[in-house]
Protein backbone atom coordinates (compact mmCIF):
# COMPACT_ATOMS: atom_id res chain seq x y z
CA UNK A 1 0.00 0.00 0.00
CA UNK A 2 1.36 3.56 -1.20
CA UNK A 3 2.17 6.24 1.63
CA UNK A 4 -1.28 8.17 1.20
CA UNK A 5 -3.59 5.24 1.17
CA UNK A 6 -1.87 3.87 4.72
CA UNK A 7 -1.90 7.58 6.57
CA UNK A 8 -5.80 7.64 5.71
CA UNK A 9 -6.33 3.98 6.34
CA UNK A 10 -4.62 3.92 9.99
CA UNK A 11 -6.89 7.12 10.45
CA UNK A 12 -9.94 5.22 9.40
CA UNK A 13 -9.08 2.10 11.75
CA UNK A 14 -7.91 3.70 15.10
CA UNK A 15 -10.00 6.86 15.40
CA UNK A 16 -8.49 9.78 13.20
CA UNK A 17 -10.95 10.13 10.90
CA UNK A 18 -14.08 9.60 13.01
CA UNK A 19 -17.31 8.01 10.63
CA UNK A 20 -19.18 10.39 8.58
CA UNK A 21 -18.73 13.58 6.54
CA UNK A 22 -14.96 13.55 6.85
CA UNK A 23 -13.17 16.73 4.49
CA UNK A 24 -9.60 15.68 3.43
CA UNK A 25 -6.29 17.45 2.24
CA UNK A 26 -6.01 16.48 -1.39
CA UNK A 27 -3.19 13.61 -2.06
CA UNK A 28 -0.63 12.52 -4.09
CA UNK A 29 -0.67 9.57 -6.69
CA UNK A 30 -2.77 7.73 -4.45
CA UNK A 31 -3.11 4.53 -6.88
CA UNK A 32 0.11 4.24 -7.58
CA UNK A 33 2.98 5.87 -4.77
CA UNK A 34 4.63 7.48 -7.42
CA UNK A 35 7.79 5.79 -6.63
CA UNK A 36 9.79 6.71 -9.53
CA UNK A 37 9.44 10.34 -8.92
CA UNK A 38 11.82 10.92 -6.05
CA UNK A 39 14.26 9.30 -3.29
CA UNK A 40 13.39 11.62 -0.81
CA UNK A 41 13.11 9.02 1.98
CA UNK A 42 10.05 7.56 2.13
CA UNK A 43 8.18 10.18 0.14
CA UNK A 44 6.31 9.81 -3.07
CA UNK A 45 7.20 12.94 -4.40
CA UNK A 46 9.31 16.07 -4.45
CA UNK A 47 6.40 18.23 -4.89
CA UNK A 48 5.84 20.64 -1.68
CA UNK A 49 2.55 21.90 -0.34
CA UNK A 50 3.41 25.44 0.39
CA UNK A 51 0.08 27.17 1.54
CA UNK A 52 -3.09 25.45 2.40
CA UNK A 53 -6.33 27.44 3.13
CA UNK A 54 -9.87 25.89 4.10
CA UNK A 55 -13.24 27.65 4.69
CA UNK A 56 -16.06 25.00 5.78
CA UNK A 57 -19.50 26.65 5.79
CA UNK A 58 -22.17 24.57 7.92
CA UNK A 59 -25.35 25.22 6.18
CA UNK A 60 -28.74 23.31 7.69
CA UNK A 61 -28.87 20.54 4.75
CA UNK A 62 -25.31 20.52 3.56
CA UNK A 63 -21.58 21.98 4.16
CA UNK A 64 -19.35 23.53 1.60
CA UNK A 65 -15.74 23.76 1.50
CA UNK A 66 -13.39 25.65 -0.49
CA UNK A 67 -9.88 24.56 0.08
CA UNK A 68 -6.84 26.38 -1.77
CA UNK A 69 -3.40 24.59 -1.93
CA UNK A 70 -0.41 26.36 -3.29
CA UNK A 71 1.96 24.01 -4.45
CA UNK A 72 5.56 24.02 -5.10
CA UNK A 73 7.75 21.18 -7.41
CA UNK A 74 11.53 21.48 -6.29
CA UNK A 75 12.51 19.20 -8.50
CA UNK A 76 12.37 18.26 -12.04
CA UNK A 77 9.32 18.41 -14.47
CA UNK A 78 7.07 15.68 -12.83
CA UNK A 79 3.81 14.04 -13.91
CA UNK A 80 1.18 12.50 -11.77
CA UNK A 81 -2.18 11.50 -10.47
CA UNK A 82 -3.52 13.83 -7.49
CA UNK A 83 -6.43 12.72 -5.65
CA UNK A 84 -9.25 14.01 -2.96
CA UNK A 85 -10.14 11.02 -0.44
CA UNK A 86 -13.02 10.59 1.55
CA UNK A 87 -14.86 8.06 3.31
CA UNK A 88 -18.64 7.00 2.26
CA UNK A 89 -19.43 8.22 -1.23
CA UNK A 90 -23.19 8.80 -0.25
CA UNK A 91 -21.76 11.69 1.52
CA UNK A 92 -20.64 13.50 -1.40
CA UNK A 93 -22.85 15.56 -2.92
CA UNK A 94 -20.87 17.70 -5.27
CA UNK A 95 -17.20 17.66 -6.08
CA UNK A 96 -14.61 20.23 -8.01
CA UNK A 97 -11.26 20.93 -8.82
CA UNK A 98 -9.52 23.93 -10.49
CA UNK A 99 -5.98 23.97 -11.41
CA UNK A 100 -5.14 27.30 -11.85
CA UNK A 101 -8.44 28.33 -12.01
CA UNK A 102 -9.09 26.12 -15.05
CA UNK A 103 -11.54 22.95 -14.13
CA UNK A 104 -9.87 19.87 -14.19
CA UNK A 105 -11.36 16.39 -15.62
CA UNK A 106 -11.41 13.81 -12.50
CA UNK A 107 -12.38 10.15 -12.29
CA UNK A 108 -13.65 8.46 -9.74
CA UNK A 109 -11.89 5.58 -7.89
CA UNK A 110 -12.00 3.10 -5.13
CA UNK A 111 -9.10 1.50 -3.32
CA UNK A 112 -9.01 -1.45 -0.94
CA UNK A 113 -6.80 -1.15 2.48
CA UNK A 114 -5.59 -2.68 4.90
CA UNK A 115 -3.79 -1.84 8.69
CA UNK A 116 -3.61 -5.02 10.70
CA UNK A 117 -6.16 -7.32 10.53
CA UNK A 118 -9.03 -4.50 9.22
CA UNK A 119 -9.86 -3.82 5.69
CA UNK A 120 -11.94 -1.11 4.25
CA UNK A 121 -12.24 0.92 1.37
CA UNK A 122 -11.29 4.72 0.69
CA UNK A 123 -12.68 6.35 -2.65
CA UNK A 124 -10.85 9.16 -4.49
CA UNK A 125 -11.45 11.74 -7.07
CA UNK A 126 -8.29 10.99 -8.98
CA UNK A 127 -7.09 13.70 -11.65
CA UNK A 128 -3.90 13.59 -13.61
CA UNK A 129 -1.11 16.65 -13.02
CA UNK A 130 1.86 18.12 -14.34
CA UNK A 131 4.33 19.59 -11.92
CA UNK A 132 6.57 21.70 -14.15
CA UNK A 133 9.98 22.16 -12.55
CA UNK A 134 10.87 25.21 -9.84
CA UNK A 135 7.46 26.00 -10.50
CA UNK A 136 4.23 26.83 -8.46
CA UNK A 137 0.86 26.48 -9.20
CA UNK A 138 -2.47 26.49 -6.91
CA UNK A 139 -4.78 23.57 -6.93
CA UNK A 140 -9.07 24.49 -5.76
CA UNK A 141 -11.17 21.79 -4.72
CA UNK A 142 -14.92 22.69 -3.86
CA UNK A 143 -17.36 19.97 -2.55
CA UNK A 144 -20.50 19.89 -1.04
CA UNK A 145 -21.38 16.98 1.82
CA UNK A 146 -24.35 16.29 4.13
CA UNK A 147 -24.19 17.20 7.60
CA UNK A 148 -23.48 14.94 10.09
CA UNK A 149 -26.55 15.89 12.57
CA UNK A 150 -26.92 13.58 15.98
CA UNK A 151 -30.89 14.15 17.16
CA UNK A 152 -30.03 13.12 20.26
CA UNK A 153 -27.35 15.28 21.89
CA UNK A 154 -25.73 14.67 24.51
CA UNK A 155 -28.26 11.98 25.27
CA UNK A 156 -27.64 8.20 25.85
CA UNK A 157 -29.41 5.52 24.38
CA UNK A 158 -32.70 5.66 25.99
CA UNK A 159 -34.25 8.88 24.80
CA UNK A 160 -36.61 6.38 22.85
CA UNK A 161 -38.47 5.69 25.76
CA UNK A 162 -39.95 9.11 26.35
CA UNK A 163 -43.66 9.62 24.88
CA UNK A 164 -43.11 10.70 21.33
CA UNK A 165 -44.30 14.23 21.55
CA UNK A 166 -41.53 15.21 24.54
CA UNK A 167 -38.79 12.96 22.71
CA UNK A 168 -39.60 15.21 19.35
CA UNK A 169 -39.33 18.62 21.05
CA UNK A 170 -35.57 17.16 23.00
CA UNK A 171 -34.49 16.30 19.20
CA UNK A 172 -35.21 18.88 18.21
CA UNK A 173 -33.60 21.38 20.24
CA UNK A 174 -30.97 19.62 21.58
CA UNK A 175 -29.81 18.03 18.12
CA UNK A 176 -25.53 18.47 17.95
CA UNK A 177 -23.89 19.32 14.58
CA UNK A 178 -20.18 17.70 14.25
CA UNK A 179 -17.54 18.66 10.85
CA UNK A 180 -14.06 18.01 10.52
CA UNK A 181 -11.78 18.80 8.25
CA UNK A 182 -8.82 15.97 7.99
CA UNK A 183 -5.34 16.96 7.43
CA UNK A 184 -2.86 13.98 7.11
CA UNK A 185 -3.23 12.83 3.78
CA UNK A 186 -0.82 16.13 3.48
CA UNK A 187 1.73 14.38 4.92
CA UNK A 188 2.23 12.80 1.34
CA UNK A 189 3.86 15.79 -0.04
CA UNK A 190 7.45 17.13 0.50
CA UNK A 191 8.20 18.91 3.89
CA UNK A 192 6.03 20.96 5.75
CA UNK A 193 3.62 23.66 5.24
CA UNK A 194 4.89 27.32 5.20
CA UNK A 195 1.28 27.88 6.36
CA UNK A 196 -2.33 26.01 7.35
CA UNK A 197 -5.70 27.94 7.89
CA UNK A 198 -9.13 26.06 8.12
CA UNK A 199 -11.81 28.36 8.86
CA UNK A 200 -15.21 26.55 10.36
CA UNK A 201 -18.18 28.53 9.62
CA UNK A 202 -22.27 28.55 11.24
CA UNK A 203 -23.95 30.09 7.93
CA UNK A 204 -26.98 32.16 9.93
CA UNK A 205 -26.05 31.04 12.82
CA UNK A 206 -23.56 33.23 15.42
CA UNK A 207 -20.51 31.67 17.81
CA UNK A 208 -23.44 30.74 20.48
CA UNK A 209 -24.03 27.39 18.62
CA UNK A 210 -20.92 26.39 19.55
CA UNK A 211 -20.20 23.34 21.81
CA UNK A 212 -16.68 22.26 21.49
CA UNK A 213 -13.69 22.32 19.21
CA UNK A 214 -10.36 20.45 18.51
CA UNK A 215 -7.70 21.56 18.42
CA UNK A 216 -7.80 23.50 21.74
CA UNK A 217 -5.52 26.30 20.00
CA UNK A 218 -8.28 27.76 17.90
CA UNK A 219 -9.51 31.14 17.91
CA UNK A 220 -13.33 31.69 18.11
CA UNK A 221 -14.82 34.22 15.20
CA UNK A 222 -18.47 35.70 15.53
CA UNK A 223 -19.94 32.68 13.80
CA UNK A 224 -17.37 29.90 13.94
CA UNK A 225 -13.41 28.93 14.53
CA UNK A 226 -10.24 29.27 13.02
CA UNK A 227 -6.82 27.58 13.32
CA UNK A 228 -3.46 28.78 11.97
CA UNK A 229 -0.39 27.65 11.89
CA UNK A 230 2.91 28.28 10.47
CA UNK A 231 5.99 25.37 9.68
CA UNK A 232 3.11 23.08 9.63
CA UNK A 233 3.43 19.40 9.30
CA UNK A 234 -0.09 18.13 8.70
CA UNK A 235 -1.21 15.94 11.79
CA UNK A 236 -5.08 14.60 12.54
CA UNK A 237 -7.90 16.59 12.10
CA UNK A 238 -9.82 20.11 13.17
CA UNK A 239 -13.00 19.40 14.64
CA UNK A 240 -16.32 21.52 15.86
CA UNK A 241 -19.60 20.64 17.11
CA UNK A 242 -22.17 22.88 17.31
CA UNK A 243 -25.76 23.35 18.20
CA UNK A 244 -27.81 24.32 14.99
CA UNK A 245 -31.29 24.68 16.65
CA UNK A 246 -30.89 26.58 20.22
CA UNK A 247 -27.75 28.55 21.60
CA UNK A 248 -25.80 25.69 23.32
CA UNK A 249 -25.66 28.43 26.29
CA UNK A 250 -29.55 28.01 26.92
CA UNK A 251 -29.33 23.87 26.55
CA UNK A 252 -28.99 23.10 30.37
CA UNK A 253 -31.51 25.45 31.56
CA UNK A 254 -34.00 23.61 28.59
CA UNK A 255 -32.89 20.35 30.00
CA UNK A 256 -33.58 21.29 33.35
CA UNK A 257 -37.14 22.46 33.07
CA UNK A 258 -37.83 18.95 31.37
CA UNK A 259 -36.36 17.08 34.26
CA UNK A 260 -38.21 18.95 36.60
CA UNK A 261 -41.62 18.27 35.08
CA UNK A 262 -41.03 14.33 35.10
CA UNK A 263 -40.69 14.06 38.67
CA UNK A 264 -42.27 10.63 39.48
CA UNK A 265 -42.66 9.69 35.75
CA UNK A 266 -42.03 6.11 35.30
CA UNK A 267 -39.99 5.16 32.18
CA UNK A 268 -41.91 3.18 29.17
CA UNK A 269 -39.81 0.62 28.91
CA UNK A 270 -38.30 -2.40 31.80
CA UNK A 271 -36.58 -1.50 35.05
CA UNK A 272 -32.92 -2.11 33.49
CA UNK A 273 -33.68 1.77 31.55
CA UNK A 274 -32.98 5.10 33.60
CA UNK A 275 -35.93 6.79 34.86
CA UNK A 276 -36.20 10.11 32.41
CA UNK A 277 -35.66 12.45 35.37
CA UNK A 278 -32.29 11.26 36.07
CA UNK A 279 -31.27 10.47 32.05
CA UNK A 280 -32.30 14.49 31.54
CA UNK A 281 -30.09 15.21 34.52
CA UNK A 282 -27.35 13.41 33.23
CA UNK A 283 -27.60 15.18 29.25
CA UNK A 284 -27.78 18.52 31.09
CA UNK A 285 -24.52 17.96 32.62
CA UNK A 286 -22.57 16.37 29.78
CA UNK A 287 -24.28 19.25 28.17
CA UNK A 288 -22.41 21.74 30.89
CA UNK A 289 -19.03 20.08 30.41
CA UNK A 290 -18.85 20.94 26.97
CA UNK A 291 -19.54 24.31 27.63
CA UNK A 292 -17.30 24.81 30.26
CA UNK A 293 -14.55 22.90 28.12
CA UNK A 294 -15.63 26.14 25.46
CA UNK A 295 -15.18 28.56 28.08
CA UNK A 296 -11.46 27.39 28.78
CA UNK A 297 -10.61 27.33 25.61
CA UNK A 298 -12.05 30.89 25.06
CA UNK A 299 -10.51 31.80 28.05
CA UNK A 300 -6.74 30.28 27.40
CA UNK A 301 -6.94 32.12 23.77
CA UNK A 302 -7.52 35.03 26.00
CA UNK A 303 -5.00 35.32 27.95
CA UNK A 304 -2.28 34.60 25.92
CA UNK A 305 -3.80 36.00 22.55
Amino acid sequence: MNRSAFILAAAIFYGGLPPGRAAADIAPNPMTGGRSIGPYGDRATEVRMVEEDVVVRIFADSIVTVASFVMHNGGETAEMQVGFPFNYPDDLIEFRAFIDGNPVDFRDAAQEVSVGRKKGTVYWKLWDMTFLGDERCTIRIEYRTKPMLNPAGTFGGELYTLPDDVRFELERACTIGRTEYFLTTGKAWKGVLDRCRVTFELAGLTNTHILAYTPQDGAVTDNGVAWEYTDYEPAGFVTLRYCPNMPAGQIPGFLRGYADSFSGYAPLADDKRKEPTAMLHESRDRTTDYLAQHSRNQSIRSHHG
